[in-house]
């Protein structure tokens, strides 16, 4: 009974969760920056249904999208009175949330709406430019009907709004919701959670100078800590400081305090300048923030698999080498000392083709034609000190953007591999009872001979 008790909230969670946060932010929105007719300046509030959608199985999506509805019914009726468009602009709400939710799952997104350059720009183009454009072609036109309101500025206003709202609080909602903000709290030491709510606290900071202090063109200003947050933090830091300056600057704006303010007393111009504001923030920071986290990733991945190399090496028998394109050794891993005859250290920066260098001919015309094919070359190696022992050598040039940046090697031991060869031709050759050659292995001296014959003759 428990369990199905338990099964049911978390099926009623998210619904729940669209439902009051939405009619909380609508509320809130609509009193502030809206004057009952027109759009308001930012519009968050679906946010909260996109970043469920994108987080929550496709299962729960009516849920969410009827919760939705619902709130934004109720936001405005409790804001604005009844009519009955206010379901009409429900609607429209929903359709654009959905239309967005739809066209980002359509791609596997892992790491966040930020993860990387192709997802920042999925996102932008869905949900901050095709979905606000839809929403405001048909807002516009229900607005017209009703209030009469012009047409095209109608349609701008609702795109901007809608496209900042998205772009802003989707992507720190979708973390919040995914729970990438309390693991990332938990997997940090307390060192490194005091520097990131001072990075917060330092935007808040400078968001606050700027938007209530003294009348100075200093706008640029809190570009600053979320530049700071991309490089210390990552993309979460950078999501949590666009948030706080859109929240500080509208509310500051709404106060008749900040840049945007002291402009022509026309609400309407004050609202475009600070959408555009928002806007540029937004549009620099979070590529930037996308940037830096796909690097972090990349250079996260390498170092596994660094470690997952070294580690595989540490237990093999074969040594891997790598070398730059004038042959001098870069690095060197593998029980070097067993198959080579020299250390680590004394390999590492020893050239191919140094002169006087005790290598075999064979290694470097293999380095040489793997540098210049880009294919893999094999040598075979008998080297002075060990005589009983065949080593094999493969070369491998690593090709960036058309040019050998390096070449890798690995060199093993096939003396049981070659000594098994060698057994098995001299067992096609030879007659297993007396041991002498057989018809084909007589044909095959007889053959070699009369060759090395003529050669001699030609030569004399």
């Amino acid at each position: 009974m428990t369990s199905r008790w338990r099964e049911h909230a978390n099926a009623w969670t998210a619904p729940l969760g669209a439902a009051l946060g939405y009619f909380a932010l609508a509320t809130a929105t609509i009193v502030l920056t809206s004057d009952g007719r027109s759009h308001a300046t930012v519009w968050p509030a679906d946010a909260v249904v996109l970043a469920l959608l994108l987080t929550r199985p496709r299962a729960t999506w009516p849920a969410i999208l009827w919760a939705g509805w619902l709130a934004n019914l109720a936001a405005n009726i409790a804001t604005r009175g009844w009519g009955p468009w206010l379901v009409l602009y429900g609607a429209i709400n929903m359709a654009q949330v959905l239309f967005a939710a739809h066209m980002l799952r359509r791609h596997r997104w892992e790491g966040g709406l930020l993860a990387d350059g192709a997802s920042l720009t999925r996102f932008i183009l869905w949900a901050g430019l095709a979905a606000p454009a839809m929403g405001g072609t048909l807002g516009a036109i229900a607005g017209a009907i009703n209030f009469g309101t012009p047409l095209a500025p109608s349609a701008l206003r609702w795109f901007a709004s809608s496209a900042l709202g998205l772009l802003i609080l989707t992507p720190f909602l979708a973390d919040m919701v995914s729970g990438e903000y309390q693991r990332c709290f938990r997997s940090r030491s307390w060192a490194g959670r005091a520097e990131r709510a001072a990075l917060v606290a330092l935007t808040a900071a400078v968001a606050l100078f700027v938007f209530t202090g003294p009348p100075l063109p200093i706008l640029f200003a809190t570009f600053i800590p979320l530049i700071v947050s991309a490089f210390r933090v990552g993309r979460l830091g950078v999501q949590a400081g666009v948030l706080v300056i859109a929240l500080v600057g509208a509310l500051a704006t709404l106060l008749d305090s900040g840049p945007f303010a002291t402009l022509s007393g026309d609400v309407l111009v004050q609202t475009y300048a600070f959408q555009f504001y928002l806007a540029a923030l937004t549009l620099t920071a979070l590529p930037v923030a996308a940037v830096v986290g796909a690097r972090h990733d990349a250079l996260l991945r390498l170092h596994e698999r660094e470690e997952t190399l070294r580690l595989l090496m540490a237990h093999s028998t074969d040594v891997l080498l790598r070398f730059d394109p004038a042959g001098v050794c870069l690095s060197a891993h593998g029980p070097i000392n067993d198959l080579l005859g020299i250390g680590a250290r004394r390999m590492v920066g020893s050239s191919l083709s140094r002169p006087g260098a005790r290598v075999e001919p064979a290694a470097v015309e293999a380095f040489a034609a793997a540098l210049s094919s880009g294919a893999v070359r094999t040598a075979e190696l008998v080297l002075p000190h060990r005589p009983g022992v065949t080593l094999e050598a493969a070369f491998k040039a690593v090709i960036d953007d058309g040019h050998a940046t390096s070449v890798v090697a690995t060199v093993r031991d096939v003396t049981a591999r070659t000594q098994a060869e060698a057994a098995l031709r001299h067992a096609a050759d030879t007659d297993g009872l007396t041991g002498l050659l057989n018809r084909g292995g007589f044909d095959k001296r007889l053959a070699a001979r009369l060759a090395a014959a003529t050669v001699r003759r030609r030569w004399r």
